[in-house]
């Protein structure tokens, strides 16, 4: 699998660079490890994984870390316009299994910055990403269907499903054994590629939303729906493949 290299500008370069090293002094050995990659497509802004040996009610009650509290949350509100997900040894240790869709996108954008490389050494299973897709789409489409009957919709619907969708497209891409692109058009050109879809609706989609162009994006709902249930149709026909052959 192809793992794209994280793009940042140079405001989010410097913030990304000063943070770490006050995370590194605040929380001292206890810092095992720190990643950051893009959460979405299009927006520049990192998130930061954080990894710490003991879970947070364990390490305020060192003084090493507990004498710290103020400067700790001050920092977080010096960064508040990224996110910041703190996690432990123990809970990352089952992240691509509880979280495998979540690890895909991580895994296809991130830069180890500090320590350990937690991510880089997952293996993730294919049943456990096969099912979260089809939940992940199954639930959208369940939504979809009220939404088109009752003609309950409008552009905006569709552009924040489309983003809902984002990570969900990259892991059926994981499922095919194909490379995963970090533009929202690249994606859907080769979704509907790989799966066959009988139209185009999701790339028109796609286009207008990275254009700028949301007006005009609900009117061929049909098509979307057929598109997604064709999808879904795919993932569910894939078999047998290990991790190993993804």
């Amino acid at each position: 699998m192809v793992r794209l290299t994280e793009k940042r500008n140079e405001h989010y370069n410097k913030l990304v660079d000063d943070t770490l090293k006050k995370l590194i002094d605040l929380f001292g050995d206890s810092l095992l490890s720190v990643s950051s990659f893009l959460q979405t497509t299009g927006k520049a802004k990192p998130t930061l994984l954080i990894q710490l040996d003991e879970p947070i009610g364990v390490l305020m009650k060192s003084d090493a870390v507990s004498q710290n509290r103020k400067k700790i949350k001050a920092m977080l509100k010096e960064v508040s316009d990224f996110v910041i997900l703190i996690t432990t040894a123990g809970e990352i240790a089952d992240f691509a299994d509880d979280f495998p869709m979540e690890h895909i996108h991580i895994k296809n954008r991130y830069r180890k910055l500090y320590g350990d490389d937690p991510i880089g050494h997952m293996e993730v299973c294919f049943e456990n990403v096969q099912r979260a897709v089809k939940s992940s789409m199954q639930n959208t489409l369940m939504r979809l269907r009220t939404a088109y009957l009752s003609q309950n919709y409008n552009d905006l619907f569709v552009k924040e499903l489309i983003a809902q969708l984002y990570p969900t497209f990259e892991s059926a891409l994981y499922l095919r054994s194909q490379s995963i692109p970090t533009g929202l058009q690249e994606i859907v050109f080769k979704i509907e590629s790989c799966y066959n879809t009988k139209n185009n609706v999701l790339s028109e989609i796609a286009q207008n939303i990275e254009n700028g162009t949301t007006a005009g994006l609900s009117q061929n709902m049909f098509g979307l729906l057929t598109a997604l249930e064709e999808i879904l149709a795919g993932v569910k026909g894939l078999k047998g493949l290990s991790a190993e052959e993804v």
